[in-house]
Order: structure tokens, then sequence, then C-alpha cells
């Protein structure tokens, strides 16, 4: 589908470079529920170029990370396999809201009135879901400890508001294009069909590196852009507040929150740890066990969050992963600072990996996941296990890490000042919590980037949004690894910030599911 896409948007007849192509592929494919990495996108082209429907030129360009850039044209070859797929194709509503591909279904496909009926059924359909939104919003309690329920009601009403207006914008343009414009010849005989490529995974790069030709800082997905406004106008300014009545607030979020059911159990348990017993909890999937074992480490930047904040996160890996997943209540800073953490999230593993099988677990296929703050502890323990002789570790699932704790990169000067979620000042007010001295954060227990030596570790899928202050630290614990000899494969999505995976957004469902996909592979659910 992702040569389709790149060939149905070069039938405009314009010159597009791998990064313009991208984020027209993105907003079109989204609706196919795919999103593809640059890396995709380039490997994609390169195909196409030598099945002879696409051709490149090299043009300079004044670019501090670039000195030139390819800009591809579509061939007469490409025009015709367009052309015959077009007949072929079944009509996804969705693709008609995309000017470009709208041109090409008027005139190739389906006439004016097709498409007019179409935007009216969609249309409708999203106004009667606007009306719904706004009737929960006026019913929902108001107050900070809903803070996290009404800032996704404002997103929605905002984003579907939104789509209205799209639609209105639709009709306009179906007035204004003749169903008789073609941007393509149609051909003398119908050409076979290529086969589209498997998806590739984003390809690592140096940290500081432009992941793209584009500059800093990238601008947010159209999807995000109301959603990220209103979590920054909702949630307390982390810094400003004691550390108590920030715990206070996420709390009072999760407990306001009414998640879908999911297809899981769940039991709490108390694991042993260095200091006390640490608070656990164990989700099965709804299949037939032994299942395979996660132990998951929360985010909150090693200062906040519980095992309630992350219930229904927890319970969604498990149901679509076929994995049990531990869930780790480990001490929070400041007043267990670093390494504390760290000591309790290494014993949960060693305890799960060796008492595990009287809990009815696959503790062969182990696993160690976590997002953010616990991404950071995830790897560590991963490096710790290896380092320490054991446990034996099957997998790791990375979700926008924080991998250098010293580190000062473009990206976080891109994207730490506002408007993209995580301010650069919260996560100094976190790292200072956390650690006990500045020299701390150059400790490889504190910053797995700074590990002398990555190899022996366990294969790692890893996700973070293009316009989080931790990409290029992301990214370049990622290009360690696959340099290390790692399996790894890493995926940068366009337009997300810090935190997206659980929210209420299309490039989330798709990471959630790429991700899922991986565990399963590797733990064989």
């Amino acid at each position: 589908m992702t040569g389709w896409a790149l060939l149905g948007l070069l039938s405009s007849g314009r010159e597009m470079s791998g990064y313009d192509l991208k984020k027209w592929a993105d907003h079109s494919l989204r609706f196919f529920h795919l999103s593809p990495a640059l890396s995709q996108v380039y490997a994609e082209l390169r195909r196409l170029e030598s099945s002879g429907y696409v051709r490149h030129r090299v043009a300079p360009v004044a670019n501090d990370d670039l000195r030139n850039k390819r800009l591809y044209t579509l061939t007469d070859a490409g025009r015709d396999a367009v052309t015959a797929w077009l007949r072929e194709a079944d009509v996804e509503a969705g693709v008609l809201k995309h000017p470009v591909i709208l041109r090409i279904w008027l005139g190739h496909l389906a006439g004016p009135d097709r498409v007019a009926q179409l935007i009216d059924s969609h249309q409708a359909a999203t106004r009667a879901l606007v009306d719904e939104i706004r009737s929960s919003r006026a019913a929902a309690p108001s107050g900070r400890e809903n803070a996290y329920a009404s800032a996704i009601l404002v997103w929605a009403e905002q984003h579907y508001t939104g789509e209205l207006a799209a639609f209105e914008e639709l009709r306009a343009t179906l007035s204004e294009l003749a169903p008789e414009e073609s941007p393509m010849p149609e051909p003398a005989t119908e050409p076979t069909r290529p086969e589209p490529a498997a998806a590739e995974p984003a390809t690592p790069q140096p940290a500081g590196a432009s992941l793209s030709d584009a500059p800093l800082p990238r601008p947010l997905a159209p999807e995000a852009v109301a959603l990220v406004a209103a979590l920054e106008a909702s949630f307390p300014a982390f810094g400003t507040i004691p550390h108590e009545e920030g715990r206070a607030q996420l709390s009072a979020a999760a407990r306001a929150r009414k998640p879908a059911e999911l297809p899981t159990s769940a039991e709490d348990l108390r694991i042993p740890g260095p200091a006390g017993d640490l608070p656990a909890r164990l989700y099965r999937p709804d299949t037939e066990g032994p299942h395979p074992v996660i132990v998951y480490f929360h985010g909150g930047g090693f200062c906040l969050g519980d095992l309630d904040l992350y219930d229904h996160s927890c319970a969604s890996l498990a149901a679509g992963t076929g994995a049990a997943v531990v869930s780790v209540d480990y001490r929070l800073a400041p007043e267990h600072p670093f390494p504390a953490a760290v000591d309790d999230t290494y014993a949960a593993t060693a305890w799960v990996a060796a008492h595990g099988r009287g809990l009815g677990l696959d503790t062969a296929r182990l696993a160690v996941a976590g997002d953010s703050a616990g991404g950071n502890l995830a790897a560590v323990t991963a490096i710790q296990a290896r380092d320490r002789g054991g446990p034996e570790i099957a997998y790791q699932l990375l979700i926008f890490p924080g991998t250098d704790l010293a580190a000062e990169t473009a990206s976080k000067a891109a994207y730490g000042n506002g408007g993209y979620y995580m301010r650069k000042e919260t996560a100094d007010w976190f790292h200072a919590s956390y650690l006990r001295t500045p020299a701390d954060a150059f400790d490889p227990l504190a910053s797995p980037l700074r590990t002398p030596d990555l190899r022996g570790l366990p294969p790692v899928h890893l996700l973070v949004g293009e316009c989080d202050a931790l990409v290029d630290e992301c990214v370049a614990y990622g290009q360690r690894l696959a340099d290390a000899g790692i399996p790894t494969d890493v995926r940068v999505y366009p337009g997300m910030f810090h935190g997206f995976l659980n929210m209420p957004l299309e490039a989330a469902r798709q990471a959630r599911e790429a991700a899922y996909h991986a565990v399963r592979t590797a733990l064989g659910t």
C-alpha cells in the first residue's frame, strides 16, 4: 500500500523529495492504518525506481545536515501502473480527504455523485460523534482531579470539529474538480501490478543527526495538535509543585478514567526488594497458559507514577501480546534517589525469573519493558542481567526511554520549550530529583547510552515520537545497539510527542500494534 500511495502522490506531476512524500503518505495512509517511516519510504522509492515506475534527479540544497537531496517524478510506466490499479481498487472513503488522491479517484474511478455520497455519510457520522462528545463533556465533573479525562474530551471535540470543517473543504474541492480531469493518460495495455514491498523498520541514526531534510523543530501531526494543547493546559506544571501533590493529581486522574474492559485478569503481588517488599500487579491474558512474562516498569520521571496509573496500559499490553505482565511499583525519588529504582527493578526481574513458574508463568520466555523513565530502567535491567549472570532476558520493549540523562541534544533544544508536552525544565526537575549529584548522570546505570559495551544484550523494539525531546538519544541508543550486533527495531513516529503511546491517536494505535507484534514474534505467542 505504501508503494501505491507514493505512485499516486507523484501522479500529480510534481517533483517531490522523499521527506515531502513521507509527509503526504502519512496523511493519506493513516486511513489504511499505516504510517511509513522515512527509511521505508526511501526503500520503497528505490524499489519503484528499479521497476521503472519512478525516476529521480539530485538537486543541491542549503542545509547544515544535507548537501543535496533527491527529487522524484513518475515515469510513463508508473502512470500506467497507477491507472491499472485504480480500476481494481475498492473505494475507501477516508482516502478522499487527501486532495491529490481525490483528484485521482474523480478522474478514474468514482464519479462526483458517488464521492458526494461518501462525504455526506462521513459528515453525518462525525456530526453525531461531536454531539455525543459535547454531551459527555457537559456531564463530566470539573476540577483538577479530572484533568486527564477533561483533556481528552477537549481534544476530541476540537479534533472532530476540525473533521467537519475538512468535509466542508472537500465539498468545495469537489465542486471545483471536473470528473473528466485526469492526472494520467489511459494506457494502451494494462500492465502487471507490482507487489508492494514489506514494511521496513525505521533506521537508527546518530544522536543529533537530522532524521530528514526538514529543519528542527518539526511540526506535530495534525491529529496531535489539539490534544497536546489540552494536555499542557490541564496537567500540573511539574517542577513547580511538591512531588506529593503531583502524585496525588495523577492518581486522581487515574481513578477518574473508565477504560474499556480488556480480556485480562489482574492480581496484586508483593515482591521482595532490597529495602522491603515492592507492590506489583500480575496481568494474565484470557488465553490458555502457561504464558511468557513481561516485567514492566512505569514512567513518571523516576518521581511519579504507580500501579493504578498504568493499570490500563499493562492490561492492554497483556491482551495485545498474549503474554503475562508483571507491573512493578519501584521506589520513587526524591525520597529514594538513584540507584534505588535500579536496584528494585533488577531485583523484581530476578524474582519473577526465579519464582514465576509457581505463578504459572513460562519464565524461559521473559522480557523487560517500560516507558520513559521506565524504559530507562528496563534497558539498565537488561544490562545488569547480562553483567551479573542472569536472569536470562529474551527481549526488550523500550518506549521513548531516556537513555542519557547528561546529554544536551538538538531534539531537547527543539522540543523542550513548550508546545510539545514535555518541557526541558520538567525533565531537569525529574533528573535533579532522581540523581544524588550531577555526576550520577554519567553513570551507565543512570544513562545506559554511556555503557561502554552493549554486546550480548537481548533484541530490542524501541519506539519514540519524532517530536519528542528524547528522540535523539533514543535513536542514538538504537544505533549503538545495532552497531553492537543486537537485533534492533527502532520506530520513529512522525509528528508524535513524548508520552503519545496510550493517547487516542491513530499513530498511537499503529505504534501499539507494531510493538505488540514485535513482542508476540519474539516470545512466540
